[in-house]
């Protein structure tokens, strides 16, 4: 049996993760949740993660520099971080790139199947570095 790919959503809005994290594990993926980046960094610590789901503006005062927290929650390599966001400004979101995520979507400006086909295609990335 193949092992089932792990989705870390840092998000405190919960009808957003009850939407998604049910799209999610249709699809056949884990999915795990927490509210804060400093939270999702002991999780980080305990378990495999393929990928992590970042919303922004969910961090208090942290904002972008959450995307460094996470990667430092990690000894060796770190799985990609997706943005997923209200925030649509370029600046906030070109820093977010800069500090370390590999991509991002805006929230309310994709569809369901986007974010999957998307989650897919950077889950299949980070199954051949992590």
């Amino acid at each position: 049996m193949a092992t089932r790919l792990t989705v870390l959503f840092v998000d405190a809005d919960q009808s957003f993760l009850d939407k998604y994290g049910i799209l999610l594990e249709e699809a056949g993926y884990r999915v795990m949740a927490t509210p804060t980046a400093l939270q999702a960094i002991s999780m980080i610590r305990r378990y495999k993660i393929n990928l992590v789901i970042l919303d922004l503006t969910h961090q208090p005062g942290a904002g972008a520099s959450s995307i460094v927290e996470l990667q430092n929650g990690y000894k060796t390599s770190h799985p990609p971080i997706l943005i997923f966001s209200v925030l649509s400004e370029s600046n906030e979101l070109q820093k977010a790139l800069k500090l370390g995520a590999s991509d991002y979507l805006v929230k309310g400006r994709v569809t369901p199947s986007e974010v999957l086909r998307k989650i897919r295609q950077m889950t299949v990335s980070s199954r051949r570095t992590v």
